[in-house]
């Protein structure tokens, strides 16, 4: 849910994935919008990432032994 994120959240995820700056980006209601569709079109192999958050989490509770 987009709508939690503070507009400077989002403004970050616009520069971070470089997005095209637009003249509605101090609107929230439309970053929210713009940002909730980049997020969806993004593709990703959840193979690979359940792989490397499983591999993740191994390497934080090894760390403690």
């Amino acid at each position: 849910n987009f709508e939690r994120l503070t507009l400077s959240a989002l403004q970050k995820y616009k520069k971070v994935y470089e997005m095209e700056a637009k003249d509605t980006d101090d609107d929230k209601n439309a970053l929210v919008h713009e940002v909730g569709k980049h997020f969806i079109q993004q593709k990703l192999d959840e193979q690979k990432v359940l792989q490397a958050f499983m591999c993740a989490v191994a390497d934080t509770t090894q760390i403690g032994s």
